[in-house]
């Protein structure tokens, strides 16, 4: 069905899903570094009460920003995943199985960003902040990170398996073709 499409919409919509799914990580990301670094510091002179009222009104009000973001990078890395799926499938034959190429990266990136979709939501989500809302909020950047690590790695695999796929004999700088 995509080959369907005329190559002009291909190279279009392509890049701007990509665009739109950085934006989304980029958001998320973000908004958890600004809860890790700036909400602490400019509440350590205030009583733990003010501290915590503070901590949860921003809290309220990432919430929306989460939400957008999870939804932008659900849709997003869905069609991501279905434009490159049949790709896969082509690597998988000539790597000699799934474990080999890249999809066990991309199934790795795809279930740790669940967990931490699971765990922004359920942070920014409470009606009562969380005894440690710092500690949860370091083990979500972790998860993201570890996330986004995955990715590019599932991507570098891809890259690197197409090009030898295509050209064995020439050496493959994984920066050239990108």
């Amino acid at each position: 069905m995509l080959a369907e499409l005329p190559h002009w919409l291909i190279n279009t919509l392509s890049p701007v899903n990509r665009w739109v799914h950085m934006v989304g990580s980029t958001l998320l990301v973000g908004g958890v570094l600004f809860f890790e670094f700036v909400v602490p510091l400019a509440t350590t002179d205030l009583r733990n009460e003010q501290r915590m009222a503070v901590f949860g009104r921003a809290r309220w009000v990432f919430r929306s920003v989460a939400v957008l973001s999870v939804v932008l990078l659900i849709v997003s890395g869905a069609i991501s995943g279905w434009q490159v799926w049949s790709m896969y499938n082509g690597l998988d034959a000539f790597t000699g199985g799934w474990r080999y190429g890249p999809k066990p990266w991309l199934a790795g990136h795809v279930a740790v960003g669940v967990i931490g979709f699971i765990i922004v939501l359920r942070v920014t989500n409470t009606v009562r902040v969380a005894p440690r809302p710092v500690g949860w909020l370091r083990a979500l950047l972790v998860v993201l990170l570890v996330s986004m690590f995955l990715a590019s790695v599932a991507r570098h695999v891809r890259l690197r398996v197409d090009a030898l796929r295509v050209s064995p004999q020439s050496p493959v700088i994984p920066w050239e073709g990108e």
